[in-house]
């Protein structure tokens, strides 16, 4: 892709997503999908470039469609289609302070999770915090995008974290049901969208 944008062929500047925090804000699932935003800020298309990427002939009618629309000042008349490509190669990240016993065990749980999900594709990377920061409410801490799978707007701590079971008990770790729910949540792919289509076969997926 620096090849390609060095060479001319971008119309626009080309962003690396370092974070995934941009394609998480979104709902991006898959590489490629295509968002056409307005003036306002408004994501006016989301979706393929077009019914079936692999007919050159079809030439990314639905992004143009989208276009035409949002310049001639009109709806779009396909506002969101299903993605289609490859799923995005997700990361999670496992936020730990040293000073809680519980890293080895959350490290443990997360892959696990993951393995009973079929979700060898996600890429697993653990840092460790030694200053309070920002999203790291204490140790472990769950991201995805940049974002902490159990927000609930405490503060910044370097301290051990407690999450707090469906039963209503207190833990040092999330349950292991209530984690597979957030990372399936989190880390969709394009076919485990509600009512996902593949446009180049007609049928719908549930």
């Amino acid at each position: 892709m620096a090849k390609r944008v060095a060479d001319g062929e971008l119309a626009g500047p080309f962003l690396h997503d370092a974070t995934q925090a941009v394609a998480r804000a979104y709902g991006a699932t898959a590489t490629p999908e295509v968002f056409v935003v307005d003036r306002s800020g408004t994501v006016r298309y989301h979706g393929a470039p077009d019914g079936d990427y692999d007919d050159p002939a079809q030439n990314a009618r639905w992004v143009r469609d989208a276009l035409d629309a949002v310049l001639a000042g009109r709806e779009v008349e396909r506002p969101i289609t299903s993605p289609a490509g490859c799923s995005l190669k997700w990361r999670v990240e496992l936020l730990w302070w040293a000073g809680c016993p519980s890293h080895d065990e959350a490290a443990d749980l997360l892959r696990g999770v993951l393995a009973d999900a079929g979700r060898a594709d996600v890429h697993v990377v653990e840092r460790e915090v030694r200053t309070a920061e920002d999203g790291f409410p204490g140790s472990p801490t769950f991201h995805v995008g940049g974002a902490d799978l159990f927000a609930d707007g405490s503060p910044p701590a370097l301290g051990c974290r407690v999450y707090t079971r469906p039963d209503g008990r207190l833990s040092p770790l999330p349950g292991r049901d209530d984690l597979a729910v957030r990372l399936k949540q989190a880390l969709a792919r394009p076919w485990d969208l509600p009512h996902w289509v593949d446009h180049r076969k007609g049928r719908t997926v549930a």
